[in-house]
């Protein structure tokens, strides 16, 4: 009989407890039923927790990259760069990938030579730099090289001189990067998650419901939201199948998400965030790739 392929779910250390001087190790809920799921499949499938030095061990497998919760965001590159260096075949995107994801200027760069529409935007690298002046208010403010929206809350939207300056601050003291300002798009915003390398499948088109809380500040996913389980953000912002789009629409949504994930050269999944001005214009705002 032929040996079944080895597979090892490779994911990220939850919380660590001690016991009467022995360590437990904990994973988080969503790696364990991923982890079931793929062991329903006809694979020889084992995991492993992620340390740097666990990873010398891996020959002749498949890895099951389910690692995304990092201190530091470059140690994601640093594990592909690893499993590539080791020509271990695995799941997810390359290290070239990722890291153009992680630099949000360079990603739209890259998505404008490829005739992608994105907001219009600009690399703040000290206080005092100076603003495009093709640039309009009200701007939306992101450190570079961050994931997960940290560094993006209420007051990310910016209408002013005054309001630029200091929240460009605020942000190169915390994180200690440059920024990016690009023009904040008024409108609905999407989420498109594909499948695949070359052909990618489409999966069913999410829509950000913002109709509740947001009254009165503008509509975006803050840090709170994403992951802060008491906050109002978190509370009222809904992930929803989208079922207000008409077949152009739709058709529209999905031709630009797949060309972006092309563009960038994505493998095994990705999603792509769009959103969608009062004129029917769609901007990609941002690919997470992992």
């Amino acid at each position: 009989t032929q040996e079944k392929i080895k597979v090892v779910a490779l994911h990220n250390i939850s919380s660590i407890k001690e016991d009467d001087g022995v360590k437990v190790f904990y994973s988080y809920p969503q790696d364990i039923e991923i982890i079931r799921s793929i062991k329903k499949l006809d694979y020889d499938v084992s995991s492993m927790f992620y340390e740097q030095e666990n990873l010398e061990n891996l020959k002749d497998c498949v890895v099951f990259n389910l690692c995304d919760a990092f201190q530091n965001i470059e140690d994601e590159i640093k594990l592909i760069e690893t499993l590539e260096k080791n020509n271990l075949p695995h799941t997810g995107n390359s290290s070239s990938t990722t890291k153009l994801c992680q630099n949000k200027f360079l990603l739209k760069r890259l998505l404008g030579s490829k005739g992608i529409q994105f907001p219009k935007g600009q690399e703040i690298g000290s206080f005092d730099e100076k603003l495009d002046h093709n640039l309009k208010y009200p701007l939306i403010l992101k450190p570079i090289g961050e994931h997960g929206s940290n560094g993006i809350d209420e007051d990310s939207v910016i209408f002013n001189e005054k309001e630029l300056r200091e929240k460009v601050k605020d942000l190169i003291l915390k994180f200690n990067k440059p920024v990016l300002a690009e023009e904040y798009i008024e409108g609905r915003e999407f989420n498109v998650p594909l499948l695949g390398n070359e052909h990618p499948e489409r999966l069913a088109i999410l829509e950000i419901d913002y109709s509740k809380h947001f009254e009165n500040k503008p509509k975006i996913l803050t840090y709170k939201a994403k992951w802060s389980k008491n906050s109002n953000d978190f509370k009222n912002t809904y992930s929803v199948i989208s079922t207000k789009l008409n077949e152009e629409e739709e058709n529209k949504i999905y031709d630009i998400a797949i060309a972006a994930y092309k563009a960038i050269k994505c493998t095994g999944y990705a999603s792509v965030d769009l959103r969608m001005n009062d004129k029917g214009e769609l901007f990609v705002i941002d690919i997470n790739s992992n």
